[in-house]
């Protein structure tokens, strides 16, 4: 298929946005791409990108300009204590939590990581199960330069080993959320990576014949 191709990473992998007819088309769809996955950080090219953003896409959505995850009061009772509840189910809690983190705070850029780290969230059995994915991504891909020096991150550990219930899972992803990691640093990191990055050559690549 001839045309130019757009894609956008997300997730610590890329997305094909499709392919399109005209330099121009594949860079404007990677303009709405950016700004929807990450907010006013979001590196475009073209002047107007923001305005018909926000003409097309007016719902309320938290994206990476505002790193933190900023919980409704009621999240982790929805997703953790609710008789419906399951370790699945809040899987994807922590494929969104990856998400929320740019390449630079994290130690691996490959992408087979991240699609295993993605696949196993979904198949989660146990919230055993989830405290060791949500151990794994605290203790051996978040950077030091994300997380609080202030953090009691061995006695954490120990209780994502000991972890059986929702309760205790909710327990743990709140306390790395709220108490480890460090989000202002995070915006930070997302800044700098924004600002090396140039949407032109992920929006166009080369011409696909």
């Amino acid at each position: 298929q001839s045309g130019f191709g757009s894609v956008i990473k997300k997730n610590h992998s890329e997305i094909n946005l499709g392919i399109y007819e005209t330099a121009e088309e594949a860079a404007r769809a990677y303009d709405m791409a950016a700004l929807f996955c990450q907010g006013d950080r979001a590196k475009v090219n073209f002047s107007d990108s923001l305005h018909l953003y926000d003409m097309n896409f007016s719902l309320d959505l938290k994206l990476p300009s505002q790193p933190s995850p900023a919980r409704d009061k009621d999240f982790y009772h929805q997703v953790f204590l609710e008789p419906s509840s399951t370790p699945r189910g809040a899987g994807t809690v922590l494929t969104d939590l990856a998400d929320r983190l740019p390449y630079s705070a994290v130690v691996s850029a490959e992408l087979s990581v991240w699609e295993t780290f993605s696949a196993t969230n979904s198949s989660l059995e146990t919230w055993g199960g989830f405290a060791a994915q949500l151990l794994w991504l605290v203790k051996e891909q978040i950077t030091p330069s994300a997380l609080s020096s202030r953090w009691d991150v061995a006695a954490w550990e120990a209780q994502c080993r000991a972890c059986e219930t929702g309760d205790q899972a909710s327990r743990l992803l709140k306390e790395a959320e709220e108490r480890g990691i460090e989000w202002n640093k995070v915006g930070r990191l997302w800044d700098a990576e924004v600002s090396s990055f140039d949407p032109a050559a992920a929006a166009t690549g080369k011409r696909r014949e």
